[in-house]
This record gives structure tokens, sequence and C-alpha cells, in this order.
């Protein structure tokens, strides 16, 4: 029996991922992982095993990971108290300590050489993950067509779209909330999928940049 887990389960990806697992696998078969096991139960599917696992605790994140073979590892949100590498950290050391056999982490556009600010934290834990000698695939995806929203909102009620990009192309995946975001990166958990590869999910589309606003309607 294999034994898959999903971090930030009550997150949008992480509700996303844990349906999709349960509409594949044995529910006894999913661990839920979150902060707030209250609230987990009531977003997640009826039947997985829900844990409390904080970032920021490692301890309390290598007992929740505790018989797990297969974990989704979704990125935490930048600003915290704790850094988002020391927490990333956290978890590949509970992962290490708890046996984990391989993780999907959900990472950044080419990470690895990427110098965006936000490329760092993902480069890191890319490289935490080598170091603790798991089993991997990393899952670059571009930028969430969510985070756009505000801008695209605003151009469809007639504002100004600015953007630095002049006549570039976008290709942003989904958003985790739409019925189907990424399920690639959800399907790398199963054990038939290589390993220690990075993966980079096709993008939605491939649209010039100053007309994107009229992505709203399809979003």
């Amino acid at each position: 029996m294999t034994t898959y887990a999903v971090t930030g389960a009550t997150g949008r990806f992480g509700q996303r991922a844990l349906q999709y697992l349960a509409a594949k696998i044995s529910t006894s078969d999913i661990v839920a992982l979150a902060r707030n096991t209250e609230k987990a139960k009531t977003l997640d599917p009826a039947g997985i095993t829900i844990r409390q696992a904080d970032y920021t605790d490692v301890d309390q994140m290598t007992q929740a990971l505790k018989n797990v073979d297969r974990l989704l590892f979704i990125s935490s949100v930048p600003g915290g108290a704790v850094s988002r590498s020391q927490q990333h950290q956290n978890v590949v050391t509970a992962a290490k300590r708890a046996g984990v056999n391989y993780i999907a982490y959900t990472s950044f556009p080419h990470a690895d050489v990427s110098t965006a600010a936000l490329a760092a934290d993902h480069h890191a834990t890319e490289q935490a993950i080598l170091d603790a000698g798991i089993k991997h695939s990393f899952l670059r995806n571009n930028w969430y067509l969510e985070n756009e929203m505000p801008r695209l909102k605003a151009a469809a009620a007639g504002q100004d779209f600015l953007y630095a990009a002049g006549e570039g192309k976008v290709g942003w995946p989904l958003s985790a909330s739409t019925p189907k975001p990424q399920p690639m990166c959800w399907r790398r958990l199963t054990p038939s999928r290589s390993m220690n590869l990075p993966v980079r999910p096709a993008p939605t589309g491939n649209w010039p940049r100053p007309s994107a606003a009229s992505l709203k309607s399809r979003a």
C-alpha cells in the first residue's frame, strides 16, 4: 500500500489535489496536512486522514509525515514571521526524518537559474531536496492567472492595463480554483511517473499581453 500526503490541505491548490487523488485512489491511502485541522475537516474529501502540520514546526511535521510514501509539497506564502526558505527547509528535513520516498514540489519557472526575486526561495528548496537525496519532481509552474485578476478586472472595467512586457506573450496556468487547473502536478505523485526531473506543466495559452484583459471571461 502506498500512502500519499498533501501539504497546505486547506488552500485552493491543496483542496483540488486532494479531490483529484480521492477520485483516483482509496481515501484510506490519503493524508491531508494542515495547520487548522478543523477547517480541513470541512473542506477536504471525506474518508481521508487529516493531520496537523505547521511548516514552522519541524518536529510536528515529522510526526505528520510518519508512514507517508509520496508527498505533494505545496510551497508556502512568503512574508511570514518565519521565512519561507526556513519553512521549506523544515518540510524537507521532516520528510527526510520520516522516510518519505518521493516529493513533488510546486516550484517556480527556471528556479535553478532565474534571477526573479520570487525564485530564490524555490531554488533553495529544490537544492534542499537534492541535498536530502529524496526522489523528486520539481513542478515549475508559470505565474498563475489568478495573480493577475485585479489588473484584468480593472482593464475590463475600462482602466488602463499597464505592464512592462511590450508585445510579449503570456502563458499563465489556470487558477488553482478552476475546475481543471494543473492535473499534471497531481499525476506526478503516481509511481509510474519519471522522477528526479524538473517538470514545467504546459501553459493554458500564448496570448499577447496587451489584450490579456479579454481572458477575464475565460478564467
